[in-house]
């Protein structure tokens, strides 16, 4: 209860350093300002991640197969020779 209760007041503290930034700040203090609300956000998705959790990412393999035969010109000649003498044979 109290890591939750702890989570939501780290939760109101993003809004507010993410809205005062100092003035006139240097590329440093805009830097550690930024580690603070990385660093918040983080904790509170681990500790509430129900409610602040990254969202679920699906994802979808497809894969298509090509079944297609190459065949040399001969190969294409001897198969269709095959063929005729097989329809031969039926009738």
């Amino acid at each position: 209860m109290a890591r939750s209760v702890q989570a939501e007041r780290w939760a109101d503290e993003l809004v507010t350093l993410s809205d005062s930034p100092p003035e006139n700040a240097t590329a440093e203090q805009v830097a550690v300002v930024k580690l603070q609300a990385d660093t918040r956000k983080w904790i509170i998705g681990k500790r509430l991640p129900k409610k602040y959790g990254d969202a679920p990412v699906t994802s979808v393999n497809v894969s298509q197969t090509n079944n297609a035969w190459v065949l040399t010109v001969e190969r294409q000649r001897a198969l269709q020779e095959t063929w005729r003498k097989l329809k031969e044979l039926e009738g």
